[in-house]
């Protein structure tokens, strides 16, 4: 699964991250990423299984979303 971050002022494409899916979590148990941001823009929170079972993860974002 990839993380991607839009970034409207300069119209960049930026991949924050990439995580492993289990072949064994497909379909209707997959575990998809839903990432959903911290209130001051700097975090995303996201679903991932790709240390072997499901969890969520804090992924800094702030460099990538404050650097133009």
């Amino acid at each position: 699964r990839h993380l991607l971050l839009f970034r409207p002022e300069d119209g960049k494409l930026l991949e924050v991250g990439k995580f492993f899916s289990p072949p064994e979590l497909r379909g209707e148990i997959r575990c998809d990423l839903h990432p959903r941001w911290s209130r001051d823009g700097r975090e995303v929170c996201i679903d991932s299984a790709h240390e072997g079972h499901r969890q969520m993860y804090v992924v800094e974002v702030g460099e990538a979303v404050f650097t133009a």
